[in-house]
């Protein structure tokens, strides 16, 4: 599994192909049943995804105030979108960003907002043949890998936050100090 870790799922690995996986892979090792394993592993990733939505955050100078962000299951691949708004229109935009990059998940997993659950999203499914699944109200272990992903990523946010405000202060008590 570590190997298609390496190879297939981390940054270096790019979530490329069948063909690019396995062409990397054989360079370095070999076993028998080896196309196979590559195949049965590549097929399973992006089969369930989670998404969910963090915010509102401090809007950016660009207007962006949400993040989305879509967790693979399977390989725990994280993708996260800013979003201005949390409107139907963004999130199935979004949507088709995956679908365009990965391929078509068998089914989607996130809580009962507005955002995912309306007749834009459903309609998109619909086409793609993706089978929705919404969590519990109130639930939202249900969706845990990725509510995890918007802990972590709410962290982060407010750790840059906190030096860029730190920066800022430093450089200011900087400035007065050297023109006093």
């Amino acid at each position: 599994m570590g190997l298609f870790q390496e190879f297939h799922s981390s940054p270096i690995g790019g979530h490329t192909g069948v063909l690019k996986t396995r062409t990397a892979m054989c360079s370095r090792f070999y076993w028998y049943g080896m196309s196979v394993d590559i195949v049965n592993w590549v097929s399973h990733v992006w089969e369930l995804i989670g998404i969910d939505l963090t915010g509102p955050l401090p809007k950016t100078s660009s207007g962006f105030q949400y993040i989305m962000t879509a967790t693979d299951y399977f390989s725990k691949w994280v993708e996260a979108f800013p979003l201005k708004s949390k409107s139907a229109a963004e999130v199935a935009h979004q949507l088709c960003s995956i679908i365009y990059r990965h391929g078509c998940p068998k089914r989607i997993l996130s809580d009962q907002g507005r955002e995912f659950v309306n007749e834009l999203n459903s309609r998109l499914c619909s086409l793609m043949k993706i089978d929705r699944s919404v969590t519990a109200a109130y639930h939202p272990q249900t969706n845990g890998l990725d509510e995890k992903t918007n802990d972590n990523i709410k962290r982060y946010v407010l750790f840059v936050c906190n030096i860029s405000f730190a920066f800022k202060t430093l450089s200011l008590l900087w400035f007065f100090y050297v023109h006093m």
